[in-house]
């Protein structure tokens, strides 16, 4: 996730999870309990690296990742990421 969100250019926090992996905490947060884990800025959790790769993506279309053959989807966007587009 780390090398999608550098070639985009995001400014993403990159975090561990708050307590641990297997912390109570982190579970209430992402109740999938895995890692990475995308929160979204309603804090809904957007958890799978193929999940999260759509979704920025999608976000940010025209900052391509370098996927070859990849069209960007535009229109699909249903909320905002924890992120921003400033290089």
């Amino acid at each position: 996730m780390r090398v999608a969100i550098y070639a985009k250019g995001l400014t993403i926090a990159i975090e561990p999870p708050p307590g641990g992996l297997l912390s109570a905490k982190f579970h209430a947060i992402n109740p999938v309990g895995t890692i990475p884990c995308l929160i979204l800025d309603n804090n809904t959790p957007l958890p799978e690296s193929a999940a999260i790769m759509e979704y920025l993506e999608d976000k940010f279309p025209e900052r391509d990742c370098g996927r070859p053959g990849r069209k960007p989807r535009r229109g699909c966007v249903c909320c905002n990421a924890s992120a921003s587009s400033r290089s």
